[in-house]
């Protein structure tokens, strides 16, 4: 995929590639730029009188409010299982065989389900299918997700796209990528844990368990990495290498952290 440097490499830091996100790779034709579409009294109304629009739009048009109701389509990139054993957040992106894929930046949202109808909660999709979701937009402590979820349909088993491969510092808080790729599943590669339980922030209190990774011998912390979607025991003590750390980039708690899905998130 263009974007993605070649297997075993650290992309060097840089600032944002264009909206479209992807570079061409190998001469390939560079990717569109995402088609934005507003929700408006213009706008066309969809089966449950929502406005049919895209993840970019919700992303990156403010003219799109909080609590319009609006109509989405996206493939499962993971899930949080919540108190009761049912899935209180899925995060979704921009399936890449959709005709509006234009590359991963802005692709990714979050999406709590703790408001939704039970027969959703209850019954939510799998990790890698392609949904259509019905819900309300917001910005949650910095972040834009879908909540008061109303209507969730399964389209089809889609492929899990990619993760994104970048640097480090890239991810960091206020980094490069760490807006465009916030609820991307991205990856890092070649890196070591350079701090263990980094200080809190945002109200959370320790032990977090979270630690931080860059790459080897470079000065810097790197980026944050939490177990909010799967609990790591124990948590990877000081100078631990890793050939690579993937999971859901998120803000939450005054920071960029990579949420890790599963235990082959973190390849040593």
């Amino acid at each position: 995929m263009g974007g993605e440097p070649a297997s075993g490499g650290t992309p060097a830091m840089g600032g944002e590639p264009a909206m479209g996100g992807e570079p061409a790779m190998g001469g390939a034709m560079p990717l569109p730029e995402p088609e934005l579409i507003p929700c408006n009294a213009d706008s066309e109304v969809g089966e449950f009188d929502e406005c049919p629009t895209n993840i970019y739009s919700l992303k990156t048009n403010d003219e799109i409010t909080d609590e319009t109701l609006v109509g989405v389509t996206g493939i499962v990139t993971g899930h949080r299982m919540g108190a009761m054993e049912n899935v209180s957040h899925l995060i979704i992106q921009v399936d890449r065989e959709d005709p509006d894929y234009a590359g991963p930046r802005f692709s990714g949202i979050w999406i709590f389900l703790n408001t939704a109808p039970d027969e959703i909660k209850n019954n939510p999709p799998s990790d890698g299918q392609v949904i259509h979701i019905v819900g309300e937009p917001e910005d949650y402590y910095g972040k834009r997700q879908l909540n008061r979820v109303s209507h969730l349909t399964v389209i089809r088993d889609g492929v899990m796209p990619p993760p994104v491969n970048t640097d480090p510092e890239n991810l960091v808080t206020d980094g490069n990528h760490a807006w465009p790729y916030e609820g991307v599943l991205v990856e890092v590669r070649n890196v070591v844990v350079t701090e263990v339980e980094p200080e809190p922030a945002g109200g959370e209190e320790a032990p977090t368990n979270e630690f931080r990774v860059n790459v080897g011998g470079r000065a810097g912390a790197g980026v944050r990495v939490d177990d909010w979607l799967h609990q790591y025991d124990p948590v990877p003590a000081v100078n631990t290498a890793f050939s690579a750390i993937r999971g859901i980039l998120t803000y939450t708690r005054n920071n960029s952290k990579i949420l890790v899905r599963s235990a082959e998130d973190m390849v040593e």
